[in-house]
């Protein structure tokens, strides 16, 4: 007969998020030095990420871009990657669908003095690191502007074709064209 062996008590996996990578550009993400996430081309892709604050290195190029990020126990953390902006959504302050599925329209500006942006007849001032949501849209065909904060030059013009339940991320780096996360699609440049 054995001797009696107390049971180890089994330890459950760590609850764990995702990161989602949406990019314009090839790229490498390391999580935590550990290379999880690597596109060729433009695209996406998602990855399964224990919870708590973890450091992303993003490879566009030779050097990386480190960001820290914190994930959590369920949800996705959406990292937006352009050809010159880095953009990271966190699941708890990003706003939440509403039942009527309206869209939503997020403008970011990654860095610099920020930009005006002139939506249908609204006039708004967008800061960097200070990201601004559109909700209560109707979905449908939006005129957009994107101008320097004073105001005198003009960096986009066109329209965005809205649809229900879309949640379209508009990054606007300084003097360049817009970069369209979400569906990128909704945006069509004008003259």
């Amino acid at each position: 007969m054995l001797p009696w062996v107390p049971l180890l008590m089994l330890q459950l996996p760590a609850q764990a998020g995702r990161l989602v990578v949406e990019s314009h550009v090839p790229v490498e993400i390391h999580v935590d030095q550990i290379p999880l996430v690597r596109l060729y081309t433009a695209g996406q892709a998602s990855v399964v990420v224990p919870q708590g604050e973890h450091t992303l290195s993003v490879y566009r190029g030779a050097s990386p871009e480190v960001l820290v990020a914190g994930f959590p126990a369920q949800g996705d953390v959406t990292l937006l990657v352009g050809p010159s902006s880095l953009s990271l959504i966190d699941p708890i302050v990003a706003p939440p669908h509403q039942a009527t599925e309206a869209p939503v329209v997020e403008l970011r500006a990654p860095s610099g003095p920020g930009a005006t942006i002139i939506v249908g007849s609204k006039r708004l001032v967008l800061v960097a690191g200070q990201p601004v949501t559109l909700a209560g849209l109707e979905p449908g065909t939006l005129p957009l502007e994107v101008r320097s904060v004073d105001g005198s030059v003009i960096w986009a013009r066109g329209e965005l074709e809205l649809a229900a339940g879309d949640h379209i991320v508009l990054v606007v780096p300084e003097g360049r064209p817009l970069e369209v996360f979400g569906r990128p699609e909704a945006w069509v440049p004008g003259s």
